[in-house]
């Protein structure tokens, strides 16, 4: 992506040799490759390697029924080649940027209303296959509108609490 001193945001640059004029464009680079997102148990801090994104904590949901759940989740997603200068535009000076600012909460958002459309019996016996589709349907809405692809979402390990398990 290339900004120019009045920071008019031009066509990004595609893959293969490009002439920069130094001191004249800046050049930003943004992966546009696969990156995953995985909240899962444990509370360690948010940290970034390659193009894997760990750290965050499991989520925590109501079922219908009013039984709490945790939600070990993966989202694999993509930028969208075609919309990178409105992800630039959106994310550029929010901290954390759009992992933080919107693939974060909208999947927590999103997991949590599904689930609360699930009673605990239905997601322990089954309802698990129906729930993850649903969220990935969600999802695949919410982040192509603003610039990003979901690839796949994948549901690690649903926790119920104590009770519910020995009842």
């Amino acid at each position: 992506q290339t900004e120019r001193g009045d920071n008019a945001l031009l066509e990004p640059l595609g893959q293969g040799l490009w002439w920069v004029l130094p001191f004249i464009d800046q050049v930003i680079i943004y992966d546009a490759g696969q990156q995953s997102l995985t909240m899962a148990g444990g509370t360690e801090s948010f940290s970034q390697t390659g193009n894997s994104v760990g750290g965050q904590e499991a989520v925590r949901a109501i079922t219908e029924d009013g039984q709490t759940v945790y939600i070990d989740i993966t989202v694999i997603y993509r930028l969208d080649p075609a919309l990178i200068n409105q992800i630039h535009r959106e994310w550029r000076g929010n901290e954390g940027g759009y992992i933080l600012g919107l693939i974060t909460p909208k999947t927590r958002s999103e997991v949590r209303n599904t689930v609360s459309e699930y009673g605990a019996e239905e997601i322990y016996a089954g309802g698990r296959t129906a729930m993850e589709a649903q969220i990935f349907d969600r999802l695949t809405q919410d982040f192509s509108a603003n610039g990003f692809l979901v690839t796949d979402l994948l549901i690690r390990d649903i926790s119920f609490s104590p009770e519910f398990t020995q009842a």
